[in-house]
């Protein structure tokens, strides 16, 4: 056994990584790794581990993110998904949500269950240099670049034109730390084949790198992660519960928390003034709560778990009339 001891110590570090990252890359699903040991998720669960899992991950889930090249030959696979990879860099941005939990993780976002439709994206920039026009006008010049790749000849691209967040969030996030929510769809033969993709605008006077944002400000703990892709490909996670994320467990931010139980605070107040503005704009923001109920039972359906509840108690003392 010493003898043992001693050959694995004279193994130098570099092929001790050659063999790690070997060990790695053959393992499909990464929660999979959790299941060894707590010393073993210990040392693999880093952001260089994770950064290179996602790095393999990344180029298949944006194939499937984009059914419409599916059976398009490899080389128009790896121009439209290199041409997408360069239209993002252009911008200090990442991704975050449902989608790259799929990367992380290694699911299909294809299959039944995680069917991943709409992608997140969060840009960083500053009041001065952007403009709607100026990024649609990005956006339709991606588009173009790739659209003659795509199997469906009628694919097309679609602004939403009325660009409206239309499901509960902290205050704070829309009335300082984002500009503007841009929305457009790509749809392939009609439109029960279609893609969304929501791009967050923040401001870069409150949050000058978006991966900070989304390790801060997102609704679960399992949610605090993002990853940037380069226009070579080279991604870099940012994961600030990777043991949530790998187990699946986790209960709600408390930056989260604190501001639902800060706006229900500002809502009894309200209650008693007379100004319509006001109350109109309360109401509005009430009616969006059941937002929260169909975001937690999303990821309940994907099998994560929340350990916790969002405290009720603070919210409603009585029956909400306008609810």
């Amino acid at each position: 056994m010493n003898r043992l001891n001693e050959t694995i110590k004279a193994i130098p570090l570099e092929l001790w990584n050659s063999i790690l990252l070997y060990a790695i890359l053959g393992i499909v699903e990464l929660s999979d790794l959790s299941l060894v040991s707590k010393e073993f998720r210990s040392t693999f669960f880093t952001e260089k581990w994770m950064s290179i899992i996602a790095h393999r991950n990344s180029y298949r889930s944006f194939k499937q993110l984009l059914p419409f090249i599916h059976h398009n030959e490899e080389y128009f696979q790896d121009y439209v998904i290199s041409r997408t990879y360069t239209f993002l860099s252009q911008y200090r941005y990442c991704i975050s949500s449902a989608f790259t939990l799929a990367i992380i993780l290694g699911n299909d976002v294809g299959t039944q269950g995680w069917n991943v439709t709409k992608v997140k994206f969060y840009i960083s920039m500053s009041a001065q240099e952007f403009t709607k026009e100026r990024f649609s006008e990005s956006v339709r010049h991606w588009w173009n670049e790739i659209k003659p790749y795509f199997k469906y000849t009628k694919a097309s691209l679609k602004f939403v034109s009325k660009s409206k967040i239309n499901v509960w969030m902290p205050t704070i996030l829309l009335n300082h730390y984002m500009m503007e929510l841009v929305q457009f769809k790509i749809i392939g033969h009609d439109e029960d084949v279609c893609r969304r993709f929501n791009f967050f605008i923040l401001n870069s006077r409150h949050h000058h790198d978006p991966n900070l944002f989304c390790k801060s400000r997102s609704e679960f703990t399992f949610l605090c992660n993002s990853i940037t892709i380069d226009n070579s490909g080279a991604t870099k996670t940012h994961v600030n519960f990777p043991t949530a994320v790998i187990t699946k467990v986790g209960p709600y931010n408390n930056w989260y928390l604190t501001e639902w139980e800060l706006e229900w605070i500002l809502w009894v107040k309200e209650q008693n003034l007379t100004t319509k503005k006001i109350r109109k704009y309360y109401i509005d923001r009430r009616k969006l709560i059941p937002s929260v109920q169909k975001d937690r039972l999303y990821y309940l359906s994907l099998g994560f778990v929340i350990s916790g509840l969002i405290p009720r108690k603070h919210f409603f003392f009585g029956k909400d009339p306008f609810m």
